[in-house]
């Protein structure tokens, strides 16, 4: 039997399904403008815009990342503005400080999650 044969009768190679690497941005943590919240979430005045100028600067590299090596970029951020912690429950997609649902501070909640997620289904599918 020839070299073709032989090659016909081994095994095929399992399949992997395609992989989609996608890079998400962090959700706005603070109010998009203004002073944020005190004391509901005891940030300083002062601190509010250094922190959302530190969340801009590390969403714009995560986006660089993203496009030097081929992932894809769901820019949850500008989504998540109007649903920072500073809002009622129900509303707000990040928990503050003190959280009012069972997750860790300054994270998503199931709102942010299950909204992260529609945002990275529309982007890769």
């Amino acid at each position: 039997m020839g070299a073709r044969g032989r090659q016909a009768r081994r095994p095929a190679a399992p399949r992997l399904a395609p992989v989609s690497t996608a890079l998400l941005t962090t959700a706005l943590l603070t109010t998009a403008g203004g002073d944020g919240c005190w004391p509901l979430v005891p940030v300083a005045h002062g601190d509010v815009s250094y922190l959302r100028g530190v969340e801009i600067q590390l969403n714009q590299m995560l986006a660089s990342a993203a496009a030097a090596n081929g992932a894809s970029y769901v820019d949850t951020y500008a989504d998540s503005i109007g649903h920072d912690f500073c809002q009622e429950i129900g509303t707000k997609w990040v928990e503050g400080i003190v959280p009012t649902s069972p997750v860790a501070p300054v994270h998503p909640n199931a709102l942010g999650e299950q909204a992260m997620s529609r945002q990275v289904v529309a982007v890769i599918g």
